[in-house]
């Protein structure tokens, strides 16, 4: 007897399973037990072929052998394999427009490479041929992304796919200055109290001090720039100037 065929059994798997054969040679009819290595099926055979599914994994043989006249042997076996594979993708971040966030997706496959299909709500992305548990992506776009398929090399689709990463763009501030000054100033004038809203922000320029004061007497002559910027939200940033002369 001669085994023959074969193949995968993915997780879940509920159909189409592996297709072995038995090849035979004698005189029919055939009593023979096959087994994966833990459970034995006896049966008989009056064709020279016989076949039947491959529904666990394994290592099959054919362990107990006669035709009509004599006993017999199996001259080989034949592995059946099987698979399973899961995925979980972190968190997302909150970002400026323009920039990008870091995903990482952790995977869990028996049989690599395998594709990672990213969803964002829209269309998949596709990764192909990969070979770590943990993969990293760069992702610009504002979505909640989930892995809507991981397949390994066997096209064993998993079946756990869990995580949602929100990627969202910052909410933006507007920063502006509720201070003017019209009139030219003289470099020994008084010190300036500036003020810009909403509150929070950092005052910066030639002659701003770190309490938020226009000091004059360090800043240039002629058009003297100060901006108020939240750098913690994307930099959104207002800007003015002082005229010294």
């Amino acid at each position: 007897a001669t085994l023959s065929k074969g193949g995968h059994i993915c997780e879940g798997q509920t159909s189409d399973f592996p297709i072995i054969d038995i090849d035979f040679s004698g005189q029919s009819p055939f009593y023979f037990t096959y087994s994966e290595g833990f459970n034995s099926i006896h049966d008989t055979s009056t064709s020279l072929k016989y076949t039947f599914e491959a529904k666990k994994k394994g290592s099959y043989i054919v362990s107990q052998l006669k035709d009509a006249n004599c006993q017999g042997v199996s001259s080989n076996s034949l592995e059946i394999t099987y698979s399973t594979s899961s995925s979980y993708i972190e968190k997302g971040s909150v970002i400026c427009e323009g920039d990008s966030a870091l995903l990482t997706i952790h995977a869990n496959v028996d049989a690599p490479p395998y594709s990672i299909h990213l969803f964002n709500g829209s269309f998949d992305r596709v990764f192909n041929n990969i070979t770590t548990s943990k993969f990293k992506v760069y992702v610009k776009d504002s979505a909640l992304y989930t892995i809507s398929n991981l397949i390994d090399k066997y096209d064993c689709k998993s079946l756990t796919n869990e995580g949602l990463a929100s990627v969202q763009f910052k909410e933006p501030i507007f920063p502006k200055f509720i201070t003017s000054v019209d009139s030219i100033l003289c470099p020994v004038d008084p010190p300036i109290l500036l003020e810009a809203m909403p509150k929070g922000g950092v005052f910066s320029g030639k002659g701003v001090d770190f309490d938020g004061y226009f000091h004059p007497i360090n800043a240039f002559e002629g058009k003297s720039w100060v901006y108020y910027s939240f750098p913690n939200n994307c930099n959104e940033i207002d800007s003015t100037y002082i005229l010294i002369d």
